[in-house]
């Protein structure tokens, strides 16, 4: 009963659930049960049977993009190219790609004329490399969204009822979690008991003693926020022991990954993924690259327009197969990753996304003429074990300079730095900030593109 309980809230209650709609959270319990038990299923699929499932929801995904999407509608019909040109995932390539800029250029005319915007699901990206994307959701990929979590969940053993932190960013004095009405503060009140936000703004010293107390199985949250925690606890001797520490949002390289681990005393898994592609990606206890959710979406790897050999690193590319709300067929995310064709020693079958690199927009020139991605980078900052500054590598034409911020930092390790990106792009400059930077700063801006 606990486990079902807890299901309740994993749907969009507030959204969807009124309180004269309670009759309704049977039906969603059990579709919501249904499907993990397909997620959980698909996972071991043999290649042909991934395959045909994929050409099966892609084929329908693209009846419906052309019958209901203004925006594919045009698309299709300007290059002569119907629905039924596309018999399978291997078609793909005849597709043009879109980008964020051709979605926001389209507006409403890539959302379905037959949903309700009232009624579905809004969301958007971070906005960290420009300006957000609004997404719409409408309510079944929500039920597959809540699948998806339910099974990656049971790939790492973690129970509903495991008391769970999630770090979040705020730059505002708004962070409370509870709604207005008696249904909303009872759903949040319960809530709390086993799922908390905290919010960092600057430092972790905002939440660490509140964490400390709280004493969650299970800590989630972006690379920089863990890390930024793990540095917080060593310093101020407050402790937590998760069983968990689970990353998203970000690349996290094999440095800061180490640190946290050895830290918090427990491992750390990571997945990828986006408000704009959906899920995509995560790692099993083998934590050997990351399993594709080949049933929820399908990722290319390109070179220009070629596909990418395993292992090499190049452009990922995203149809997501169940947001028929706001459909993003051949959407460049402007990630970076490589794949790989062998399988995981832990049996499933899922293809394997061997690394994201990061941000294309974020990739720097060495001076040997490398580009060097935001993995490499953070490796090069982390390394020999080290605890740099909060800092910022700005790169304009070319020049690059890196942006050190903290009234205590020192002068150590400001040199430390230095030396570590003078050996990387040779002459640098370093610009010291008293101010704190903020906790969701990037770390590499690349004006020189």
């Amino acid at each position: 009963m606990k486990n079902h309980c807890v299901l309740v809230t994993d749907l969009q209650i507030r959204r969807y659930v009124l309180p004269s709609d309670f009759s309704k959270i049977p039906t969603l319990i059990l579709r919501a049960l249904w499907l993990t038990h397909t997620l959980k299923k698909n996972q071991w699929f043999s290649e042909q049977e991934l395959r045909a499932l994929q050409t099966k929801k892609l084929r329908a995904l693209l009846r419906h993009a052309y019958s209901r999407v203004p925006f594919y509608h045009q698309r299709f019909r300007s290059i002569g190219l119907y629905p039924d040109d596309i018999k399978g995932v291997e078609d793909l390539g005849r597709l043009p790609i879109i980008t964020k800029d051709d979605v926001e250029r389209a507006g409403t005319q890539i959302v379905a004329d037959n949903i309700d915007l009232k009624k579905s699901f809004k969301t958007h990206t971070s906005g960290t490399m420009g300006h957000p994307l609004r997404v719409y959701y409408d309510p079944r990929y929500l039920d597959h969204i809540t699948a998806s979590s339910r099974r990656y969940r049971s790939v790492l053993g973690r129970k509903s009822w495991e008391k769970t932190a999630v770090v979040r960013f705020s730059d505002s004095d708004s962070k409370g979690e509870a709604g207005r009405g008696i249904a909303k503060r009872t759903f949040h009140s319960f809530r709390r008991n086993y799922s908390r936000n905290y919010y960092i703004s600057y430092s972790a010293n905002e939440i660490a003693k509140e964490l400390s107390d709280f004493q969650p199985d299970v800590l989630f949250g972006r690379p920089i926020y863990l890390r930024l925690l793990a540095e917080e606890f060593r310093r101020t001797g407050h402790k937590i022991s998760p069983r968990l520490v689970l990353s998203r949002g970000d690349v996290l390289d094999h440095s800061n990954r180490k640190f946290i681990e050895t830290t918090l005393g427990c491992d750390v898994y990571d997945s990828y993924g986006g408000n704009d592609a959906g899920p995509i990606a995560w790692e099993c206890l083998e934590k050997d690259g990351y399993h594709m959710e080949a049933d929820m979406a399908i990722c290319e790897f390109l070179k220009g327009k070629e596909n990418a050999n395993p292992k090499e690193v190049s452009d990922i590319v995203v149809t997501n197969l169940n947001n028929y709300a706001m459909p993003l067929i051949r959407y460049r995310s402007g990630d970076k990753g490589s794949y790989r064709s062998e399988k995981c020693a832990c049996g499933r079958t899922l293809p394997i996304l061997e690394s994201v690199e990061g941000r294309e927009k974020e990739f720097l020139a060495a001076r040997n003429g490398e580009r060097l991605s935001p993995k490499t980078l953070q490796e090069i900052a982390y390394s020999n074990n080290s605890l740099p500054p909060m800092f910022q590598i700005f790169h304009e034409r070319d020049h690059i300079s890196i942006n050190v911020y903290g009234e205590d930092v020192s002068d150590d390790s400001i040199s430390d730095l230095k030396t570590k990106f003078s050996d990387v792009f040779g002459e640098i400059d370093v610009v010291k900030h008293k101010e704190n930077a903020k906790a969701n700063m990037r770390f590499f801006l690349n004006k020189a593109s």
